[in-house]
């Protein structure tokens, strides 16, 4: 009787289903929020190269307004997304949205479905050095995303916040061969504040590295956030 005493509470610990309240702020979740009619303006420039031709460098803005959820095939809330965009310095909007993605956010992940294909954007709960492989839901290969910058300011140009967490998307860099450079920055109670995209390959004169690295075809991308409305 004594041992069946003594085991009793561990019995009812394990018999007890009930889930662990998680704590939003705590798990991050306000870095990737979704709410129906928040609106998004990034300004973009990007810059490709070819080789033998000059840089083309184009300059845009994309707004991304979220619409009501929906359901989606695994029974889960999603948000669509409607992608508008227009050339730097023009001042109207298409009436009818360039295209459509989709996000959302359960209690372990913050995913983006981009033409198509499916990304990881966060992990939850986030903390710094936290991994994960962004390419979870689609076929393109692993892809190790890792948190380095954790609940810290951040600058850009004269846009200024807070609190941001930094996901390095890639990071490889061969002074004679390539450099892979891939970052984006979420900002509390907004989401992705900023994108930056280095992906060049560097010409090697009859297969010799002379380590000038003058770049032989790849792109440069940056998107900053202009404008948030909820």
């Amino acid at each position: 009787m004594k041992k069946l005493l003594l085991l009793l509470p561990f019995l009812l610990a394990a018999c007890d289903t009930r889930e662990i309240a998680v704590d939003p702020v705590r798990a991050g979740y306000d870095y990737f929020p979704l709410r129906a009619g928040q609106s998004t303006v990034y300004a973009v420039e990007s810059i490709q190269y070819r080789t033998g031709r000059p840089a083309d460098t184009a300059r845009y803005e994309i707004r991304e307004v979220v619409q009501e959820p929906v359901t989606d095939l695994a029974g889960e809330e999603a948000f669509v997304i409607h992608r508008y965009y227009r050339p730097a310095g023009s001042t109207a909007w298409k009436a009818e949205p360039d295209s459509v993605w989709t996000a959302k956010r359960t209690a372990r992940l913050a995913t983006r479905t981009e033409n198509n294909v499916t990304f990881v954007k966060l992990s939850f709960p986030l903390k710094k050095d936290l991994a994960w492989n962004g390419n979870t839901f689609n076929d393109r290969g692993d892809d190790g995303y890792k948190v380095t910058g954790w609940n810290q300011p951040y600058e850009a140009g004269t846009a200024a916040y807070e609190n941001t967490v930094t996901v390095e998307q890639s990071n490889e860099a061969d002074e004679c061969v390539k450099k892979n450079v891939q970052y984006e920055v979420y900002a509390r109670g907004i989401g992705l504040v900023r994108k930056e995209i280095t992906e060049v390959y560097y010409l090697q004169p009859e297969g010799a590295c002379d380590f000038t690295q003058t770049i032989s075809y790849g792109r440069h991308i940056v998107q900053r956030l202009v404008d948030f409305t909820e």
